[in-house]
């Protein structure tokens, strides 16, 4: 089973750095643009840079969080606060990230100053 950080400031945190330093969706190539734990160039969804890269299996594509959860291939720590991770990454363009993340940020209490100022 892939470990998890129990704290979600690290979850959080990852997931921000990971965002910034990438700046753009994983997703497959083509016309569906379907998101993915990894995509092509190495890319990484946010939930995707919490699976080091020596415990990723391509079964986890097209499964949400919390099916890898129930399949037992992921800890369930922070469950909620990944999948809303992973719905800013799925859902929104790149250009919003920051914004999004700010306000999932504040609203579970974390610590935002990782992420550039509010415009």
């Amino acid at each position: 089973m892939i470990e998890i950080p129990q704290d979600p400031q690290v979850v959080f945190d990852i997931v921000v750095e990971h965002a910034l330093r990438q700046n753009c969706r994983s997703t497959t190539f083509g016309n569906s643009n379907v998101c993915m734990y990894r995509g092509p160039n190495g890319t990484k969804c946010f939930a995707g840079a919490l699976i080091p890269d020596d415990k990723y299996l391509p079964s986890f594509e097209g499964r949400g969080w919390i099916t890898l959860i129930a399949a037992r291939y992921v800890e369930s720590h922070n469950r909620e606060l990944i999948s809303a991770l992973q719905e800013i990454h799925d859902c929104y363009i790149t250009e919003r990230w920051p914004e999004k993340l700010r306000e999932l940020g504040k609203e579970k209490g974390l610590n935002v100053d990782k992420l550039p100022p509010a415009e």
